[in-house]
């Protein structure tokens, strides 16, 4: 497993020990075989939502599974349809138990999953802003799955506000990192990393097929 992220933050303005952010990346968590059955799940799958954010048409398409039927999240003022609970599938509980293998072997620790974001991405025009995955709690563990077409994800530090949990002001002079998404590939986001670093995937005009991530939460 290759490290793409690795720093250390004093608490942002709270008591206690500092925070430590990881990123890894596995390029190889799916086997061939293994790709293709779950591009045969997620192309079967129908009724993913494009949906808009701030007035404009999303940069992708999605659909949300939860193993109990919870909402994306349930402390949020507006739920978009494109959030809908799905409950999990037999090839769904099947991937995540693989990812939940993987994390194992690899890391040595298994978190507890138990709902996935499926995100479909027609083309290189497709493409999601930076932002935190804190919807659930900003020490979650985000594990996500690539599938398809190869996209590059970037991260840049940001200033933490515990009054503004989701804003994205990067941090003067801050790090920056990339990692170019391999098909089958896993990359693990755990630790602090919600709180000191922004993601996100840029547009690329010259990839022209589609790629689907499923990202597995703690939540």
């Amino acid at each position: 497993m290759q490290r793409v992220v690795q720093s250390v933050h004093a608490a942002a303005g709270e008591a206690g020990e500092p925070e430590t952010c990881e990123v890894w990346y596995l390029p190889e968590a799916l086997s061939p075989a293994e790709q293709a059955r779950a591009l045969r799940w997620l192309r079967g799958l129908g009724g993913l939502r494009r949906g808009e954010a701030f007035g404009r048409p999303l940069g992708r398409e999605q659909r949300w599974f939860h193993e109990t039927g919870a909402p994306f999240c349930d402390g949020w003022v507006q739920q978009f349809p494109r959030w809908a609970p799905f409950r999990y599938d037999e090839t769904l509980v099947w991937l995540q138990g693989r990812v939940q293998a993987v994390l194992r072997e690899r890391l040595g620790r298994s978190p507890a999953l138990r709902g996935c974001l499926v995100n479909r991405y027609l083309d290189g025009s497709d493409h999601i802003q930076l932002h935190r995955d804190e919807a659930h709690a900003p020490l979650a563990v985000v594990a996500g799955l690539s599938l398809g077409a190869e996209r590059t994800m970037q991260w840049r530090a940001v200033q933490y506000d515990k009054d503004r949990p989701r804003s994205c002001k990067l941090r003067p002079g801050g790090e920056a990192a990339t990692c170019r998404l391999a098909a089958g590939s896993l990359l693990v986001m755990a630790g602090a990393t919600q709180k000191h670093w922004a993601h996100g995937i840029a547009p690329e005009p010259a990839v022209r097929g589609e790629r689907y991530s499923l990202t597995f939460r703690e939540c």
